[in-house]
């Protein structure tokens, strides 16, 4: 008889569980509501006194939100005394704890959320997002069990931008002020006094050429400066970086970059990082890390050339800008310094006494007021024999006669020829020129510096371009006469028939006149 009822009890139990299983209903998820914690803090004028209308929102503020439902609701005493044992929970209390976790002491109190305030896209009254600084968007339940909620928001760790804000309290269902129910739509909620325990500057940026003339030689170091102002607070920043974008005319030395404060002492290499982009450089600050420099200006030292090959007379700007994101929003500012140039010169080589006929292949060096030759590194050097120097730069005129300088700094020069044009003399003296403004421009049109020659006597078989000395001139470069007188050698004998026959008509009118003298005394 034991076992029919041992069957009939497990087949009860059976049917129980087969019965809760098929027959229960499904446990109702806790209803959510969007609620934008907002944190902001009003900006004192200069008189200490706050603008009411004017408040800055708080990035980096962290909040921990604790749901008091069932603390407020069971209290022993009123719900006025309940609110107000509430309000004094510390930061210190609850700063520890993760969600989920019960603030000790404090019956009916949990963690429920923990986060940042930061900039993010808001919906505002007209339902159109916009971006909003201190920000921190929550899910909160609507209903603890059958009990509206209740939560406070404790400001668990805050910014020395400014000062910690009073504990907040907000209850479900939200009403607007005139006690009627907010319908389901995003809740804001502001925190309280708050105030700015500093007052924001903007930061600057200004470049400049610090020489004092435009005109370069092609590779010469040019000197600029970057002024930037370091705003408060600079420890909010999430980036703060500076870029030098030069012509690409120019180039930058990276390592002639150097950073200094307003002492003009070197300031620390951890602070920042230089990296290369393209024929300029970035100069990426380190945020917190420029805290001590706030309100003060640092100073960017550097260097930039002209390349090689860059036309003369052209004006090349070099632009920096200055980036970054203040925690509200991706920001620039750009400056840029006056502009820089190089300049230039046009020559023709021409017969002296045909000066349509353009002559090829005549060579010149360079030489500045100093008596130093150019190179071919557009660098200055002394050379005692120029026509064999191979570190020289050669100017070698072409087909046309033509040959040009570039790449040189306003001032007066002169050429010399180490090589004639074949069948011509060499000129033995230098050819001054003075390059200014437009002048590589103004050769293109009005005409390049004639530089003349003078053949080389016709002895039949040719001869040296270096045989006689020829004079240099200016605009029109006149050489030495094409007469040229032949001097014997010594041990060398010279038959010449005219002096001869000069000296016997000579001896002829002598006889002739003494014979006849001669005949009339005898007369």
């Amino acid at each position: 008889m034991k076992k029919p009822s041992i069957i009939l009890s497990l087949l009860a139990t059976v049917f129980l569980l087969a019965g809760n299983l098929f027959f229960s209903q499904p446990v109702a998820a806790a209803e959510t509501h969007t609620v934008y914690l907002h944190k902001e803090a009003e900006k004192p004028n200069q008189t200490g006194q706050s603008l009411l209308k004017e408040k800055q929102g708080i990035n980096g503020a962290e909040f921990t939100v604790i749901d008091i439902t069932h603390f407020v609701r069971t209290h022993s005493t009123s719900h006025e005394e309940a609110l107000e044992q509430a309000k004094s929970v510390t930061k210190a209390e609850v700063a520890d704890l993760a969600i989920g976790q019960a603030v000790p002491n404090r019956l009916g109190m949990e963690v429920v959320a923990k986060g940042r305030t930061a900039q993010m896209e808001v919906p505002n009254k007209q339902g159109q997002n916009e971006s909003v600084d201190g920000v921190l968007k929550l899910a909160l339940a609507k209903k603890n069990k059958s009990h509206d909620a209740s939560y406070l928001f404790i400001e668990t760790d805050s910014v020395s931008q400014a000062a910690p804000s009073d504990s907040i309290i907000m209850h479900f269902p939200i009403e607007d002020e005139f006690n009627n129910a907010v319908p389901d739509e995003a809740v804001h909620v502001y925190s309280k006094n708050d105030s700015l325990l500093i007052i924001p500057t903007e930061p600057k940026i200004e470049k400049k050429l610090a020489e004092d003339h435009a005109d370069f030689i092609y590779g010469e170091a040019i000197n600029y400066e970057i002024n930037v102002t370091i705003p408060i607070p600079i420890s909010s920043y999430q980036y703060f970086k500076v870029i030098d974008t030069p012509d690409p005319a120019l180039t930058a030395d990276l390592k002639s970059v150097k950073i200094v404060d307003q002492k003009g002492q070197a300031i620390d290499s951890d602070i920042y990082q230089v990296s290369a982009k393209e024929n300029g450089f970035v100069v990426d600050f380190v945020p917190s890390k420029l805290v001590a420099y706030q309100d003060t200006q640092l100073k960017i030292l550097y260097q930039l050339s002209i390349k090689a090959g860059a036309a003369p007379d052209t004006l090349y700007y070099n632009k920096v800008l200055l980036q970054y994101n203040d925690s509200l929003k991706d920001q620039e500012q750009t400056s840029t310094s006056k502009e820089v140039l190089t300049g230039g010169y046009h020559f023709i080589k021409v017969d002296e006494s045909n000066h349509e006929s353009k002559l090829k292949d005549a060579t010149f060096v360079v030489k500045n007021k100093e008596g130093n030759y150019l190179t071919s590194e557009y660098e200055w050097k002394k050379s005692d024999e120029p026509a064999n120097d191979e570190a020289l730069l050669k100017l070698v005129s072409n087909q046309e006669g033509l040959f040009e300088v570039k790449g040189l700094a306003y001032g007066t020069y002169q050429i010399e020829e180490t090589i004639a044009p074949d069948g011509y003399r060499r000129l033995q003296k230098p050819i001054d020129f003075k390059i200014e403004k437009n002048t590589y421009e103004a050769g293109k049109t009005t005409g390049a510096l004639e530089v003349v020659n003078s053949k080389l006597p016709n002895t039949g078989g040719g001869g040296t371009n270096n045989d006689v000395p020829a004079a240099g001139g200016s605009n029109t470069t006149y050489t030495a006469s094409n007469i040229s007188r032949r001097l014997p050698s010594t041990g060398e004998k010279i038959l010449d028939f005219g002096i001869l026959g000069g000296l016997l008509i000579l001896i002829v009118f002598v006889v002739y006149g003494f014979r006849k003298k001669q005949q009339q005394g005898n007369n």
